[in-house]
């Protein structure tokens, strides 16, 4: 008798397993499944041309991005005690956005404006190894772009908690 019993209790609840799989492989399909839209014009009781449905809908205005086609990708190390950190940063030629990071001892994000002449700044955000801890840091920079020469010279003073530091490194670029 005992054995009917667990035999009653297992079939129950592969039929509720069941039930339930059933039930949300249907919410599922129900959720795919494409709306009707019904037609505004008429519902808003509006006349004419728009309300017999004759006019196809406008399509969603899309977004564009410009993509400058002459952008500068500058990388450099900077190398204090012995502790490196690498630098890439990139920015429209004719001017604009400065983006980059840092990594190895320090790590984080490089942002700033280049005027499209020569002058570059801006700021970096993150942490640095700083006596084996990660602490977080930030630097203020500015530099001068040499396209001739296809390098820059950045200066920058950072921070980090009660250690502050001053320097300045090369970045080159093709």
């Amino acid at each position: 008798m005992e054995k009917i019993f667990k035999y009653v209790s297992l079939n129950k609840t592969l039929i509720l397993l069941i039930t339930i799989g059933i039930f949300l492989l249907s919410y599922l399909f129900v959720l795919n499944i494409p709306k009707k839209t019904h037609n505004i014009a008429i519902n808003k009781g509006i006349k004419g041309e728009a309300a017999s449905g004759k006019l196809s809908p406008t399509p969603a205005p899309q977004e564009h991005t410009v993509i400058p086609t002459n952008i500068i990708i500058a990388t450099g190390v900077y190398n204090y005690l012995g502790a490196k950190t690498s630098i890439s940063i990139q920015f429209p030629e004719s001017g604009g956005r400065v983006a980059g990071n840092a990594t190895d001892e320090c790590n984080g994000s490089v942002t700033g404006v280049y005027d499209g002449k020569e002058s570059i700044n801006g700021n970096a955000t993150g942490t640095c190894k700083i006596f084996n801890n990660n602490l977080p840091s930030q630097a203020s920079y500015g530099g001068i772009v040499q396209k001739d020469q296809k390098k820059i010279v950045v200066n920058f003073q950072g921070t980090s908690e009660s250690y502050s530091h001053k320097g300045a490194v090369t970045l080159y670029f093709k």
